[in-house]
């Protein structure tokens, strides 16, 4: 899809993605290892040792930019009827737009993940019945991702500029007036699909790569056991203690922020990053964090009128962490029985969760945007930057939780339970940039401010609304300033029998999980306007999984149903589809199983049908795929993107 206005064209054809991977091919191996050794009754030691890696392929879609080529007359790969049209209205050159696709297929990314982790401890018993641990961890994880082909756009351009030198050669046009300032330049002919010699996409293409190294030592103790006896029973009590510290570094061989020598080169729309595929920034970042908590639990009634059991619990914990300060969080529950086959839960909870490392300190990311900048009235490209933030806290969230759980009787083997839940998280962590709707709103309301104008860098006074004043950069920061509301309803129900009353073999095992999820709520920014993405979005309302097994001696047979309800196309009340919603969702696994034994070892072999009827995605393409074609995923998150397919393993014991 081309045209000559810097547009993506509409009808025919148009843009579209091909060769591309729809699921990443996956490599998995994985080694553990634990020692046990019993220094007396109450006291034992351990050492455990685990070793994985894995690895993954992936051909993305081919999701480059799209080109907007300033095209000279004389530019040998120009076909003949445009030159001539060209020569005849004396032109010199014109812009062409074009989607890259034949030369970023080409941009596979590969990735290993090796991650070790060893821990050795003590735990035993003391002063009669208290039970206690102490451990020591260490754990290392690294990741090395190369991605081929990256295209670097220095040489692309230079490789696109292309003429005839004295001999009539194809040759790129710096070579004969910046000779020596691109070594190596190869003409690259951009008319037609997969029309690029081998030399000239050596010459664009570069491999770059990056590797994380994350590392954590953790020592901890802890100590449980009931202090004293009371009325109704005993008075329980846990205590712990426990430090961590962790790091993170990254290295990289291709950074957003490498410049892109554009020197000699004729071209229209100047690029501002070097390269046209991901490079990350190099980053380091450590912190440490000390924590003590302590627990209770004491029965207040048993076998009373109208009371079978009635328990109060309480814990708290401190948190102090090197980079964000302390945090404390508790919870207080209750259960009451009031007979043997009902009993009621209560929760109630402060929780956090703190900004972890690449929160804090992730490298410097470099991008291009349009900017539509209501403060100059002017339209424009701009870099926008984004990267960690160390002022982050942890955010905090109030939680409460109300339940049932009920075992009849009548009904044996049988058990149900129903748990309401209500979550209110005040200081998220959200990310927000300048290009934001209600970053910009703010900034304009507050005459420049607020704290969040920081995010929009200008060459001049806040106050000078002339062109001259557009935004020289955008930052992206993630800020404590989001809010997050949800609850729901959780249901479980289990139920297991014998088959043996009918005079037939085996049992059966089934389990009901459901959830319902009316209210996800969020906003960026207390002044923005409340998302609820609950039942849009591919976040269904309705969630359920139905699991049957059946196991007849050495044969067992599992089947699980996953059910999603219908969802909006999306929670964004500005966007209108002729059919805004789609239909509900459901697939289903069967796993088949067999126990033998062979050379006096036990082994068990099964097979597994995933997607078992071959289920379709649901297809919601991104609105706005006309700005980057190819750079969306048409399918709803969750849904099975592959189709039905097989698994087979064999486990044995030695």
């Amino acid at each position: 899809a081309a045209t000559q206005n810097g547009g993506i064209s509409i009808g025919g054809d148009g843009s579209y993605v091909y060769d591309a991977a729809v699921g990443n091919a996956q490599r998995n191996d994985q080694v553990f290892g634990r020692f046990e050794y019993d220094f007396d009754n109450d006291t034992t030691g351990f050492m455990q040792l685990s070793w994985s890696e894995s690895g993954t392929s992936n051909y993305p879609r081919n999701n480059a930019a799209d080109l907007a080529l300033t095209i000279f007359s004389g530019n040998p790969f120009l076909p003949a009827n445009a030159q001539a049209a060209l020569t005849a209205t004396g032109t010199p050159s014109f812009v062409m737009a074009r989607a890259p696709r034949d030369i970023a297929i080409n941009g596979a990314l590969f990735q290993t993940t090796t991650a070790t982790n060893f821990t050795t401890g003590l735990k035993g018993k003391i002063f009669g019945d208290y039970k206690w641990d102490a451990y020591y961890t260490h754990g290392e994880a690294r990741v090395r991702s190369r991605r081929q082909n990256n295209i670097n756009w220095s040489n692309f351009y230079a490789a696109a500029d292309a003429v005839r030198d004295p001999s009539g050669n194809i040759v790129c046009r710096v070579t004969l007036t910046n000779p020596g300032l691109y070594p190596g330049c190869q003409p690259i002919n951009m008319f037609g699909q997969m029309n690029q010699s081998p030399n000239a996409l050596a010459y664009i293409y570069q491999d770059t790569n990056f590797q994380i190294l994350s590392k954590m030592d953790d020592a901890a103790a802890s100590i449980s056991g009931d202090v004293l006896q009371g009325w109704a029973g005993p008075l329980s009590m846990a205590a712990n203690v426990e430090y961590r510290q962790q790091s993170i570094s990254q290295t990289s061989t291709a950074t957003p922020t490498d410049p892109v020598q554009l020197t000699g080169i004729r071209l229209g729309r100047a690029p501002t990053t070097l390269w046209a595929f991901d490079a990350v920034s190099p980053q380091y970042g450590q912190n440490s964090v000390w924590e003590a908590s302590g627990e209770l639990a004491m029965p207040l009634l048993v076998d009373a009128p109208f009371v079978k059991r009635l328990d109060v619990s309480g814990a708290v914990r401190y948190t102090k962490y090197s980079s964000s300060g302390p945090a404390t969080t508790w919870k207080v529950g209750l259960n009451y029985q009031p007979f043997e086959d009902l009993r009621f839960r209560y929760t109630e909870s402060r929780d956090i969760r703190a900004p972890s490392l690449s929160d804090l300190f992730s490298g410097q990311t470099v991008s291009t945007i349009t900017y539509n900048d209501p403060h100059t009235n002017r339209t424009g490209t701009v870099a926008l930057v984004g990267g960690g933030n160390p002022a982050l806290v942890p955010e905090v969230a109030r939680t409460t939780t109300l339940g049932a759980v009920y075992r009849p009787s009548w009904i044996p083997r049988f058990q149900m339970s129903v748990d309401y839940y209500n979550i209110v998280i005040n200081n998220a962590i959200g990310a927000l940039a300048g290009n934001n709707p209600d970053v910009i709103r703010e900034c304009e309301a507050t005459n420049g401010t607020s704290p969040l104008c920081e995010t929009i860098v200008r060459p001049l006074a806040f106050g000078d609304r002339s062109a001259a004043n557009f935004p020289t950069l955008i930052r992206t920061t993630s800020l404590n300033v989001a809010e997050t509301f949800t609850h729901g309803v959780d249901v479980e129900a289990s139920y297991n029998f014998s088959l043996s009353q009918l005079k037939l073999p085996g049992n059966f095992n089934l389990r009901l999980l459901y959830s319902y999820q009316p209210v996800l709520k969020s906003r960026a920014l207390p002044t923005s306007t409340v998302t609820n993405t609950a039942g849009a979005a591919g976040l269904s309302a309705h969630r359920a999984t139905l699991l049957v097994g059946y196991l007849a001696g050495p044969v067992n047979v599992n089947w699980q149903a996953r059910y999603n309800s219908s969802v909006k196309r999306t929670a964004n009340p500005l966007l209108v589809y002729a059919d805004p919603e789609l239909p509900s969702y459901m697939i289903h696994d069967l796993n088949v199983g067999y126990r033998f034994n062979a050379g006096g070892h036990p082994l068990q072999a099964s097979v597994a049908i995933n997607n078992l009827f071959d289920k379709q995605p649901r297809l919601n393409p991104n609105p706005n795929n006309t700005a980057t074609p190819g750079a969306f995923n048409p399918a709803v998150a969750g849904d099975d993107i592959i189709g039905r397919y097989y698994t087979f393993s064999l486990k044995a014991q030695f």
